[in-house]
């Protein structure tokens, strides 16, 4: 295994001309577009699971009278659907709340996407009388033997990724404790007292890893990086908004985005070989219209689904930690020995690190086939289109994201509007008219 050192603007991937492109690239770029009835089906099998779960929550005695007691009343924001199911496995329960999860986060139902996360979460404790939360050797294994084992970890991986993206929409602190080692080297992380991995002979090391399990060992590293991100990232809550507080709490973050960057910097320096893409290919020219030399002019492949999302997440970690660095930290990133802060010069240095990694998100999305690639692309491309110059990437970029929602029924609309919103313009502008809905063209 060996490291590398990235920096903007140099590029060590294969290249080829247009020409070895087009010809190579024409079955990889295949659409297919879907017309298959998204909102029917899937509203009619979600119908049928909350039936289920209701019907798992309603004391025995009721169901045995006929069913005239009313089922239970249950909140789906405190997420205490799964929870008072009686009776029922609690890994049962925990793979029924994944697929809820997902669903919700199909349609962006903001109350029951998070509702569903938060049972989730309190479904931790339940599981072999709360031990998930302690150390223990039976769970650390990266690649567990037992089907309870391997199905809790699935559901775990799952959550945990839905956690992050939901969290990072609200704007709120991940229902995961980053802290809580136990639980992360029980689901397979391996990470130092410290927190961090290494590449030291000691028990959690990365390199006394199996390699068919290294991959796994740094995707998971990356994800609970990036939750500790989003963390640090989340707004102080309102009753702990005094001006001390604040000008302290500013000061910490400082400090934990700087140890963020550490490492994330420490984390690609130990990538294994299955990270680099397979090829980055120059387009020729762009389908969206953009300039050559913007933030389309690449593709980028990988023949591992699981290395190119965690790399697309990568990326958008390094574009978060650029976009909220502190401004008093921003001549530490600036070269040269002036005496005086030049900010013009600071400016253009950040600006040209954002559409570095900006084109590599946007790049990752364009060159792969993997539809549970794409389907994680849509909080990436959020962040790395509001690095967007000009109405032409603009568009390019909206034109992903709605694509996404044609092709595999997952809501992208809140995040171009949110988009709109930041660029300051209009769906008519964009030639998205047939996107608004009713409410919209009233406004």
């Amino acid at each position: 295994m060996r490291g590398r050192r990235e920096t903007a603007g140099s590029d060590e991937s294969t290249r080829v001309d247009g020409a070895s492109w087009e010809n190579s690239g024409a079955n990889r770029r295949k659409t297919r577009p879907r017309q298959a009835r998204f909102h029917m089906v899937r509203n009619k099998y979600y119908e049928k699971a909350i039936q289920t779960l209701v019907k798992s929550i309603t004391p025995k005695e009721s169901q045995a009278t006929g069913g005239n007691h009313p089922s239970p009343a249950v909140s789906l924001s405190r997420g205490d659907l799964m929870i008072r199911a009686d009776g029922e496995d609690p890994i049962v329960r925990l793979l029924g709340t994944c697929i809820l999860i997902q669903y919700e986060h199909l349609s962006a139902n903001r109350d029951a996407w998070s509702g569903h996360l938060t049972g989730f979460s309190k479904l931790l404790d339940l599981i072999d009388d709360g031990k998930l939360l302690e150390q223990h050797p039976i769970y650390e294994q990266v690649y567990p033997w037992t089907k309870d084992i391997m199905e809790v970890k699935a559901g775990f991986w799952n959550f945990v990724v839905n956690d992050l993206e939901e969290s990072f929409v609200s704007h709120r602190r991940t229902r995961i404790n980053t802290d809580n080692l136990a639980l992360w080297r029980n689901m397979g992380l391996l990470a130092e007292d410290n927190g961090r991995l290494t590449l030291s002979s000691g028990p959690n090391s990365l390199s006394t890893t199996a390699e068919h399990a290294r991959d796994k060992v740094l995707s998971y590293t990356l994800i609970r990086l990036l939750c500790k991100l989003v963390e640090t990232l989340a707004p102080l809550p309102e009753w702990n908004s005094a001006a001390a507080t604040i000008d302290m709490e500013t000061n910490t973050t400082a400090l934990a985005l700087l140890s963020l960057e550490c490492e994330f910097d420490a984390w690609f320096e130990m990538l294994s070989p299955s990270f680099y893409p397979d090829g980055n290919f120059l387009t020729p020219e762009d389908d969206y219209g953009a300039e050559a030399s913007g933030l389309f002019s690449q593709e980028i492949w990988f023949s591992n689904d699981l290395c190119s999302t965690t790399m697309m997440y990568y990326h958008m970690a390094r574009l978060l930690l650029l976009i909220h660095r502190p401004s008093h930290l921003l001549s530490a990133s600036t070269t040269g020995s002036a005496v005086c802060f030049d900010l013009l010069h600071a400016f253009r240095a950040t600006q040209q690190k954002l559409r570095f990694h900006a084109t590599k998100v946007i790049s990752i999305v364009r060159g792969t086939p993997c539809d549970a690639v794409r389907l994680r692309a849509i909080q990436p491309l959020y962040v790395a289109g509001r690095c967007c110059a000009n109405i032409q990437e603009r568009k390019g970029l909206v034109d992903i994201l709605t694509s996404i929602q044609d092709n595999l029924g997952i809501a992208t609309g809140y995040r171009v509007h949110a988009l709109l919103q930041e660029w300051g313009m209009s769906y008519q502008e964009l030639g998205l008219e047939g996107r608004l809905t009713a409410d919209e063209r009233l406004e």
